[in-house]
């Protein structure tokens, strides 16, 4: 089995999706032309042979792009010549110079976090190209392949026919019938890649018209024309997160194939040689490292299985963290009220409009007891402040004297402080601290939680104050970036992700040593279910807990889907799914998606489900495409609640959820024991 996808996986890769069937019908309808198509095949395969012999690990980075680049240069030497055994040896001669160059260019551009694309087949075909003349003792296959023609009561336009044309040389089958079958696969896959290519296509074709009317051929657009399709795809639905912006830079893109792809013509033509894929790897290489170092939010981190899958993982990540993109622990212990937040009534705007000021609210609804005129009054003073995150210590001052009230230090505003900048690079700013009370100093390595300082009232500070803000840079008072709190409560709702409003009240969440142990799990472990369902006789199913060897992501799967979790102090949660739906490990998700590893007598909690959950597939299509048109990724989402949780009398914590009629119970010893999903019941056996 592993073999066979090996054998298909390049066919769908070469149209920028994941879906082995979509790759086994491509390599079936390769076909309506023979030669190529045979031709294409004894080049994955003597991919495969040579992988195999230099001993290649299956998880190598330049693996499933060679092969891709194999199928393409064995069909293109079919495109040229006859299969017969001369051409056999020839087709290994030129996979192992692809191999070569597949190794050669990964080795500079990996680095670098670009892919390698099908340069190696663009560098070998222009060889191949060049050298055709030469190789007279092959036979020419121009005489040989099959007419294109559709049947006589087909009349279609001759726009149309070169772009299906076109498409099909995507595969070094510029045939008219391959093009349409082709175009139509897309289509029941990813609507989305198919009016992608449409669109690419089309854009490519009217401004070479508008640019260059002299240049544009019937020949000449069907040998070069995917390379729009190809460059519009990947850059607004691949590459980059799908949205308005990324349609914009496909266009963008697109244009300057254009202009590429004209000037190689004009100098490749003068040697007989094909444009081949050269204008769609120049460019989006450009693209994809101008985005590195100029925007690089704008590009995907989940390259998905089709752009639907993209857009709705983006979506899911934003709206599960729409609050910011750096997340941060509270830094105090037990209800604190914040006096000052984002875009704050008095000192947090402009460029330090991010940030948060944290006070001490008691029972007569003041900061202070008494008149206030002492510092030791004010319920913040003196209390612990946490580190929010885990790093490195960059700058510390605590020699500063804490203001008495009514008075304020203008010229050091920050009063005493401490920057801590996480693995990330973000800097993290706790200012107004007590006199001589930070316990760390610069160059020491703390973690989120440990006990660094005291609340004071030094600095620009009238009464005793935490303030709280995330930075690029250690210089003290430097312009703030957006950010949010983790895991924390508004009186009895749990908030994971999110940016507390002015005058809320906030308690940090606190780990639960018995939740985080028994959702704890050994590589290898194995979960044995019973799964009832009505008027059906139980079934036995069989979770295990693997390790992404790729990505080093930890997974859920009952073999045929995976689901991702990951844990953030107080936090269990599944963040990504990929496999067949429906399978067991759905309900799961659907069960809990999240966890909070806490407990309480009522808390209560939301999240969102994936659309692949809650929508059908058409539906899911066109929510999905209204929300890459207006970049509303809310629209259409679906809100998950569960309530409550809490301790039963057997000591199993139970979180019921409103969709579908679902819960999740956990048994402090063995952890996960029981969930359900409307009429689909699992014990743990």
């Amino acid at each position: 089995m592993a073999h066979f996808y090996d054998l298909i996986a390049p066919y769908q890769s070469i149209l920028l999706l994941e879906a082995p069937w979509v790759g086994f019908l491509v390599a079936v309808i390769t076909f309506l032309q023979p030669n190529i198509a045979l031709c294409g095949v004894l080049g994955i395969s003597f991919g495969l042979l040579l992988l195999k012999l230099i001993q290649v690990s299956p998880y190598a980075h330049y693996r499933g792009t060679f092969l891709l680049n194999a199928l393409l240069v064995g069909g293109y030497l079919g495109d040229l010549f006859v299969l017969d055994r001369k051409l056999v040896v020839l087709i290994f001669i030129f996979i192992g110079m692809t191999l070569l160059f597949s190794v050669v260019l990964n080795s500079y551009l990996a680095p670098s976090g670009l892919p390698i694309l099908s340069l190696p087949f663009c560098v070998v075909a222009l060889v191949i190209a060049a050298s055709k003349h030469q190789l007279s003792n092959f036979s020419d296959a121009s005489f040989y392949l099959n007419s294109d023609s559709l049947p006589t009561h087909f009349v279609l336009p001759l726009e149309i026919q070169q772009a299906l044309r076109s498409i099909g040389t995507l595969f070094c089958v510029p045939d008219l019938r391959f093009g349409a079958c082709l175009l139509g696969i897309v289509a029941l896959y990813s609507p989305m890649t198919s009016i992608f290519f449409i669109l690419g296509y089309g854009i490519g074709a009217e401004m070479e018209k508008f640019l260059s009317f002299s240049s544009f051929s019937e020949s000449g657009i069907q040998s070069y024309g995917f390379n729009y399709a190809l460059i519009f795809t990947a850059v607004a639905g691949r590459f980059l997160t799908p949205s308005p912006v990324s349609f914009l830079w496909g266009i963008f893109a697109t244009g300057l194939g254009v202009l590429v792809t004209l000037a190689c013509s004009a100098f490749l033509g003068v040697f007989h040689i094909p444009v081949l894929a050269l204008p769609f790897n120049i460019i989006l290489l450009l693209v994809l490292r101008t985005l590195h170092y100029t925007t690089p939010f704008r590009l995907t981190s989940w390259m998905g299985d089709s752009p639907e899958a993209a857009l709705e993982r983006s979506r899911f990540y934003w709206l599960r963290y729409r609050s910011g993109e750096v997340g941060v622990f509270c830094p105090v212990e037990g209800e604190w009220l914040i006096q000052q937040g984002f875009q704050g009534t008095w000192t947090h705007r402009g460029h330090w409009q991010h940030a948060l000021d944290f006070v001490i609210q008691g029972d007569n609804q003041k900061t202070h007891k008494n008149q206030g005129i002492e510092l030791t009054d004010y319920f913040a003073y003196d209390q612990p402040i946490l580190a929010p995150i885990s790093g490195v210590v960059t700058q510390v001052c605590s020699s500063l004297p804490d203001n008495p009230i009514g008075k304020v230090e203008n010229q050091q505003n920050w009063g005493n402080f401490i920057i801590i900048r996480s693995s990330s690079g973000i800097y993290v700013t706790l200012a107004h601290l007590k006199q001589d009370s930070i316990s760390v100093k610069s160059g020491d390595v703390v973690t989120a939680g440990q006990l660094i300082a005291r609340c004071g009232n030094s600095g620009y500070s009238q009464e005793p104050h935490l303030h709280l803000q995330v930075q690029l840079t250690d210089l003290p008072g430097a312009y703030t970036i957006p950010f949010h709190l983790l895991n924390y409560k508004v009186g009895d709702q749990v908030v994971f992700n999110g940016v507390p409003s002015q005058g809320g009240k906030i308690t940090p969440l606190n780990v639960n040593k018995i939740l985080d142990r028994v959702l704890s799990f050994p590589i290898g472990q194995k979960l044995e279910w019973s799964l009832n369902q009505t008027n059906a006789d139980p079934i036995s199913v069989s979770f295990s807990h693997l390790l992404d060897e790729k990505s080093g992501r930890s997974y859920w799967t009952d073999g045929k889907s995976r689901l991702y979790y990951s844990k953030v102090g107080a936090q269990f949660y599944f963040y990504d799914l990929d496999g067949k739906k429906w399978s067991p490990i759905w309900d799961l998700l659907t069960a809990a998606p999240c966890v909070p590893m806490s407990f309480g007598d009522s808390l209560t909690y939301s999240d969102i489900l994936p659309l692949s959950l809650t929508h059908g597939k058409i539906h899911r299509f066109f929510v999905l495409f209204l929300q890459f048109i207006s970049s509303k990724l809310d629209s259409g989402s679906a809100n998950y609640i569960l309530n409550p949780i809490q301790l039963d009398i057997h000591g199993k914590v139970t979180i019921r959820g409103n969709l579908t009629h679902t819960y999740l119970k956990m048994d402090p010893l063995k952890g996960m024991v029981e969930f359900k999903v409307g009429e689909r019941h699992y014990v743990r056996t």
